[in-house]
């Protein structure tokens, strides 16, 4: 069989409908990957935003990851932008490794959200996180075409989205965000909240092979003491084209390395089989 019943299940729950057992098991997955993260904090946080992502196991019901979320509509240039934001966001690292496909299961079910999210709010929706790790600065800066901050581009797309994250960063966290250099800092000295050691480690052959990840460490060089970067991406044609060919590339990359197909047939060849048909017809 090509496809089979999905191993991993998703919801997305309401802020006002999250109970506090749940709270409390995501709290428990939550500090698995990162230091300095008290449960009145995270609670506190989680009260500030519209809902969360949850993913589980099918079979289990076990928690593997979830993403807490928070819909902006805010004033720009005598206009609005609609504003996705994805704050406190863990997976168990049984699932990393699929989770960075872009058709993995979570992958699917935010982009599925930030396309009907794209369709009701059409050239003016985007994509804001503050990010601690390069993990989290990869998740735009791979899937959006037009993001900021860009490691190659400063053109006037690239200009425009540094404004709307400044004013998206400026918003949430006031005098906590520096705009001068893109961070968020919530000068908790050495009590910020933090991502364990081992959850997303930088070698120098990292830095040297990827120059993302490179350029994200030039910006947010106190990542390790819970400083983050903020970042933003257009959700728009462009990102969605983009993903969709990715998903498809990425979806019969895995059935010809399954076996599941060889290759495509030539057009020459859907020729020859439909005058086959029509002659013995």
């Amino acid at each position: 069989m090509l496809f089979k019943s999905k191993p991993i299940v998703s919801a997305l729950v309401p802020v006002e409908k999250i109970s506090e057992d749940l709270i409390r098991e995501m709290h428990s997955l939550f500090i698995e990957y990162y230091e300095n993260a008290d449960y009145d904090t995270f609670k506190q946080d989680l009260g500030a935003k519209t809902g969360s992502f949850l993913w589980r196991e099918r079979k289990t019901g076990r928690l593997i990851a979830f993403a807490n979320i928070r819909l902006m509509k805010l004033p720009y240039k005598k206009r609005h932008v609609h504003v996705f934001f994805c704050g406190d966001t863990v997976c168990h690292r049984d699932y990393w490794q699929r989770n960075a496909s872009g058709n993995s299961p979570m992958a699917a079910t935010v982009y599925g959200f930030l396309l009907r999210f794209m369709m009701k709010h059409p050239f003016s929706t985007y994509w804001f996180m503050i990010s601690m790790s390069f993990r989290t600065y990869l998740v735009i800066a791979n899937n959006m075409v037009h993001h900021y901050p860009h490691y190659e581009r400063t053109d006037a797309k690239v200009q425009k989205l540094k404004e709307i994250c400044h004013l998206v960063a400026g918003h949430m966290y006031g005098d906590k965000f520096d705009p001068e250099t893109g961070r968020v800092d919530f000068g908790r000295k050495d009590e910020n909240q933090t991502i364990k050691s081992d959850v997303a480690p930088v070698t120098p052959e990292m830095l040297e092979k990827y120059p993302k990840i490179r350029f994200y460490e030039s910006l947010n060089p106190d990542n390790q003491k819970g400083v983050e970067l903020a970042c933003i991406g257009a959700i728009d044609i462009d990102s969605i084209t983009a993903y969709c060919k990715k998903f498809l590339r990425r979806t019969w990359d895995g059935l010809t390395a399954r076996g599941k197909v060889t290759t495509l047939p030539s057009t020459a060849a859907l020729d020859r089989n439909q005058e086959k048909k029509k002659k013995a017809a």
